[in-house]
């Protein structure tokens, strides 16, 4: 059976001498891989130039429901990504958010509402403009309420409560806590206090959160390391170190 999806591309990896395997996050599929064969023809070949990590495309398959790699039978840019492409700081954030997504989103039934905000955050990251060094941050907090842990601030926010009552967060639990938790895993009252300003981060409001190096680099460890707590087998992100470094 032939069927049709646009996709966001994850991977894509050498297989054999003449073909590929795309792994990509698909609207109507979720997670799903594909084999697309015939990579070193001229057609084919010009195409792979832009099938880096969080192109946004259209792909026509072979169905097959009882394999876990899809045949791809043609594939084709569904957006423009070369600003992505072209500029080392995008390029380095498309990245991380293309590795980050792999070990983050499992094979399954399609999330639309998940779908939609990633293909939206590719355009925004596409087009924008300004300054980026706060992207990922954005995303990654935003990306934590489609996967069903954010981190739950409603009952200071609600009641207004001081923070001094609630002084750290679990992060086991992703809730502030008044009493300190009997495991590692929480942030002091300093950082529950920097978590409860973040979590109104936003791809609008972003340019104007000012962190040094150090905090960025800080931040972006306790957030991988809270997905990690919350995702069996989350593994390590390759290009971590690399975020840490490419912004000031």
């Amino acid at each position: 059976m032939i069927a049709e999806t646009k996709a966001i591309i994850l991977s894509n990896r050498k297989h054999k001498e003449n073909s590929s395997i795309l792994t990509v996050y698909s609207e109507k599929y979720g997670r799903v891989s594909y084999v697309l064969y015939g990579t070193k023809s001229k057609k084919t070949g010009r195409r792979m130039a832009f099938l880096q990590p969080l192109s946004l495309v259209s792909i026509i398959s072979e169905s097959k429901s009882n394999s876990d790699l899809q045949v791809a039978k043609d594939i084709q840019a569904d957006s423009s990504s070369l600003s992505i492409i072209s500029n080392p700081y995008k390029n380095a954030v498309a990245m991380f958010i293309a590795e980050f997504l792999l070990h983050a989103l499992r094979a399954g039934e399609s999330d639309l509402p998940l779908f939609s905000f990633l293909y939206n955050s590719v355009k925004i990251l596409e087009y924008h403009p300004g300054n980026i060094a706060n992207f990922h941050i954005a995303f990654l907090i935003k990306l934590s309420h489609f996967l069903g842990f954010a981190p739950d601030a409603n009952e200071i926010r609600r009641t207004s409560v001081a923070m001094h009552t609630y002084s750290f967060f679990d992060l086991k639990s992703s809730a502030y806590t008044q009493n300190k938790p009997f495991h590692r895993h929480f942030l002091d009252k300093a950082e529950s206090i920097t978590l409860l300003n973040l979590l109104r981060i936003n791809y609008r409001n972003m340019t104007y959160f000012r962190f040094s190096r150090a905090e960025r680099q800080l931040l972006l460890s306790q957030i991988v390391s809270y997905y990690q707590l919350h995702i069996q087998g989350f593994g390590e992100i390759k290009s971590l170190d690399v975020m840490k470094e490419i912004f000031e």
